[in-house]
C-alpha cells in the first residue's frame, strides 16, 4: 500500500511536543507544488489525510459490501487535472464553486445556479462558534492543551479571532481557522474529561485505602476490648 504523505500541521501545535512524546517522525515540510493555496488544499486532500486515509477507503468498502462500484463525478481523474491545472487566479474561487456555477451557465436554471441558500454544516458551526465565543474563549484561555504543553495557546487565540471576523465567508482559510477550533475543542474536552475520571477513580482509591485503614485499626485494638 503506497505510504500516504503526513498533512501539515496546524501552527498552534507545537511540533517539539509531538517529536518528544514520539507521534512526529522528523521530517521537512513538502514543497508548494501549486501557485494556490486552493489547489494545494485539494492536492492534499486526494493524497493526505482524511480523504486518501479513510474516506475514499471507506466509501469503497461500503459500496462493495453492496456489490456496488463508487464513483463520484469530482475525483474523475480529468476533472482533477483541470483545475490543478489551472491560473492561480482562476483557482482561488474554488471556495464559492465559482467554477462550477459559471461551468453550468445555459444548463441549469439560474434560480437553481446561482442560489447560496443550500449548504452544508459550516454555517450552523459558524454560528454555535459565534454564540459560544465566551465560552470557547475560556477554554483557550485555560486550555489544559496548553498547560502539557501541546499547544501555543496564544496562536490559537489568533486563529480563533480570524474566525470572528471571517465567520461565513466561503474561504480556505476561514475553512482551516474552523476546522484548527473544532479540533482544539474536541481534544480539549476529551483531555478535560480524561483528568476528571483519573481524579474520580484517584479520589475512590484514596477512599478505599483509608476504609482499610480504618479496618485494620479496629482489628488490632479488637483484642483489648474484649479483655
Amino acid at each position: 500500500m503506497r505510504r500516504l504523505a503526513r498533512p501539515p500541521l496546524p501552527r498552534w501545535i507545537r511540533q517539539d511536543f509531538l517529536r518528544d512524546a514520539g507521534a512526529l517522525e522528523p521530517s521537512s515540510e513538502p514543497p508548494s507544488r501549486f501557485g494556490c493555496e486552493a489547489q494545494e488544499r485539494i492536492y492534499r486532500g486526494l493524497t493526505t489525510g482524511r480523504t486518501a486515509g479513510y474516506t475514499l477507503p471507506a466509501s469503497d468498502a461500503m459500496a462493495a459490501a453492496f456489490d456496488m462500484e463508487f464513483r463520484h463525478p469530482f475525483f474523475d481523474r480529468r476533472l482533477i487535472e483541470y483545475v490543478l491545472g489551472l491560473p492561480p487566479a482562476r483557482a482561488e474561487f474554488f471556495a464559492a464553486k465559482l467554477l462550477l456555477r459559471e461551468a453550468l451557465r445555459g444548463t441549469l436554471p439560474e434560480s437553481i445556479r446561482t442560489r447560496l441558500d443550500k449548504t452544508g454544516f459550516d454555517p450552523l458551526v459558524d454560528r454555535s462558534l459565534r454564540l459560544e465565543s465566551g465560552t470557547i474563549s475560556s477554554l483557550i484561555c485555560g486550555s489544559e492543551l496548553t498547560r502539557m504543553g501541546a499547544i501555543n495557546g496564544k496562536a490559537l487565540e489568533d486563529v480563533f479571532e480570524v474566525h470572528s471576523r471571517q465567520a461565513g465567508h466561503r474561504s480556505v482559510r476561514a475553512e482551516d481557522c474552523r476546522n484548527g477550533i473544532a479540533s482544539f475543542l474536541r481534544a480539549e474536552m476529551w483531555l478535560r474529561a480524561f483528568h476528571e475520571q483519573q481524579r474520580n477513580q484517584n479520589a475512590k482509591h484514596r477512599n478505599q485505602t483509608a476504609r482499610c485503614g480504618e479496618q485494620e485499626v479496629l482489628l488490632g485494638s479488637a483484642p483489648g476490648l474484649l479483655r
